[in-house]
């Protein structure tokens, strides 16, 4: 007599099984509309799901956006930048990049910060890079790991140390690819 392979199948839905067993997947769908799906498996040990697959959740905003003049360390307004909500408590990797231009030619060098602000605060989480000639056009890329609360609200934003620049900013972006949830 041959053993017949058991076959498993993900449990599917916006809330995880309420009993669930250890390795038992879950596949979540956190954003229907924009085809982010996210495959978890169940850590009996640690009591949370771990994340195994999927697109992250977030949002790219393309074409340029200028800020003429700046004010010299007051974040960009938030028209035309990416933000997110974050579905559920956990773990997340939290990536956030654009590109940024000097057009005005008028500074020999001038930085640049890019913060992630969680629900409308700055969260002290930023990386800068100077630029030092005219026309200088980078990018500026920030990558965290962080524990956040299900309902925050993730914003990008971007700011200056010197006022009067006529900044162009271009691809902005904002994800967030779970680790683990709970």
């Amino acid at each position: 007599m041959s053993s017949v392979p058991m076959v498993e199948v993900a449990w599917y839905g916006s809330a995880p099984p309420s009993s669930p067993y250890d390795g038992q997947e879950w596949i979540y769908p956190v954003d229907v509309a924009n085809s982010v799906v996210w495959r978890l498996r169940y850590d009996l040990a640690n009591t949370r799901w771990v994340f195994i697959g999927g697109a992250p959740l977030g949002q790219a905003v393309w074409g340029g956006v200028t800020s003429n003049p700046t004010v010299a360390n007051t974040p960009w307004p938030l028209a035309d930048w990416p933000q997110l909500t974050i579905p559920r408590q956990g773990v997340y990797l939290i990536d956030a990049s654009y590109n940024v231009g000097d057009q005005s030619g008028t500074q020999p060098s001038v930085s640049q910060y890019l913060m992630v602000f969680f629900n409308g605060t700055s969260a002290g989480y930023q990386c800068s890079i100077s630029m030092f000639t005219p026309w200088y056009q980078g990018m500026l890329r920030l990558p965290l790991l962080l524990n956040i609360a299900a309902g925050s609200v993730l914003a990008l934003r971007a700011q200056t140390n010197v006022a009067g620049k006529n900044l162009m900013a271009d691809c902005r972006q904002l994800f967030a690819t779970p680790r683990y949830i709970t």
